[in-house]
């Protein structure tokens, strides 16, 4: 692919690569709020034992990607020292962050550049995101499955509120104030209080319905929750096509068609294993306008209009829409995994709540399989209401 010779260039670090990397590690930071958040929580929870410090020693290069307004703060910060520390760091300053493509065409652009770097020099692909929090260990036990085969590892990441979660997560930073080092049942204790709306609205027993149904959610007593998913984040990927790049963003088609092997393209099931969380604020537009107040209600409700088919659950038939217009054949797969988020030691008490989802999407699958648009057109007039 050819990309843009002048859009990035360098700020001055103070290691070059070594040879024979075994990742190419990626960031997109810009704007002081997401930089702010790389700095004070992503960062340090990646530099925990088990994340950066596993990879590091072996070759990787971490590639960050900021805009140039942002570069000295970045580069003054002592988090950024303390990765300088463990590995060559790419700093790229972007010129076009602050002109017309927006946030997700200038991170698009941004995460080509890395993939073309992962391809030239024959390494795999760590994703990260400045808004997201890693348990510790995550990094390892993502390369260990690379290691046995797998081509991508893909993990579930769940929204937390960004005004009481932010907080929390400093006072659980260590004592050199630079590393996050979460065990994976410490950051679901976080998830189960810190919850954004958005990751309310997607429980299915939500009184609310949410248009952006990639998730669903179920409560296993007061230590966990299930998860099924038609979009997960691509955290490690080895890629085994050379020509595929990004038109959209990284998790809607990259995987299915740089991973072609689908048997090995990898979901974590377990978040003992390892577990992302997002932090958003409440006031975040982009999640807030996709929660349908009492949606999932009015859903309920329609069951009775005399077009419902009888057999029909609604908001299965309004969750089939919408992976008709957005899940390809991958992500397709992706919702019959169980992801199993615990605070606790799994129990029996898990089977029922399993067997549930699994007769949601049972009957998700089914209506995607006929025209689930025409059967909400004429229960609503076009409209969820």
């Amino acid at each position: 692919m050819d990309l843009p010779a002048t859009i990035f260039r360098r700020a001055l670090n103070k290691q070059e690569d070594a040879v024979g990397m075994d990742f190419v590690i990626v960031n997109v930071a810009w704007g002081a709020e997401y930089v702010r958040q790389l700095l004070e929580l992503s960062l340090p929870s990646c530099l925990a034992a088990g994340n950066l410090p596993a990879l590091a020693g072996g070759g990787s290069v971490y590639h960050l990607y900021t805009a140039p307004s942002d570069a000295p703060t970045i580069m003054a910060h002592p988090a950024y020292a303390a990765l300088q520390k463990l590995m060559p760091v790419r700093l790229m300053v972007n010129e076009q962050f602050e002109q017309s493509k927006g946030r997700y065409g200038s991170l698009t652009v941004c995460h080509n550049h890395a993939i073309k770097t992962a391809y030239d020099s024959g390494r795999a692909l760590c994703i990260l995101s400045p808004d997201s929090v890693l348990s510790a260990g995550a990094m390892q036990a993502g390369r260990r499955r690379l290691d046995a085969g797998s081509q991508a590892v893909m993990v579930m990441g769940i929204r937390l509120t960004r005004e009481t979660a932010w907080p929390a997560l400093r006072g659980m930073v260590g004592t050199d104030g630079l590393t996050l080092d979460l065990p994976p049942r410490r950051v679901v204790r976080l998830i189960l209080e810190h919850a954004h709306p958005f990751t309310h609205s997607l429980f299915w027993e939500s009184p609310d319905y949410n248009r952006m149904s990639s998730h669903l959610y179920w409560r296993v007593g007061q230590a966990g929750m299930l998860g099924r998913c038609f979009y997960l984040h691509p955290f490690m990927v080895n890629p085994q096509r050379k020509d595929v790049y990004l038109v959209r963003t990284i998790d809607t088609d990259y995987v299915m068609q740089a991973c072609p092997d689908h048997e090995r393209v990898e979901v974590i099931e377990d978040s003992d294993e390892l577990v992302s969380v997002e932090l958003t604020s409440l006031g975040d537009a982009a999640t807030n306008t996709q929660i349908k107040a009492g949606g999932s209600l009015a859903l309920r409700r329609g069951q009775e209009h005399p077009a419902a088919p009888p057999d029909a659950d609604l908001k299965a038939v309004a969750v089939a829409f919408f992976g008709q217009q957005v899940a390809n054949p991958l992500h397709q797969r992706f919702i019959r995994a169980k992801i199993r988020i615990h605070a606790e030691t799994i129990d029996e008490s898990w089977r029922a709540v399993e067997e549930a989802s699994d007769r949601v999407v049972t009957e998700i699958e089914r209506w995607m399989r006929k025209d689930p648009k025409a059967v909400l057109d004429a229960v609503f007039g076009g409209r969820l209401e």
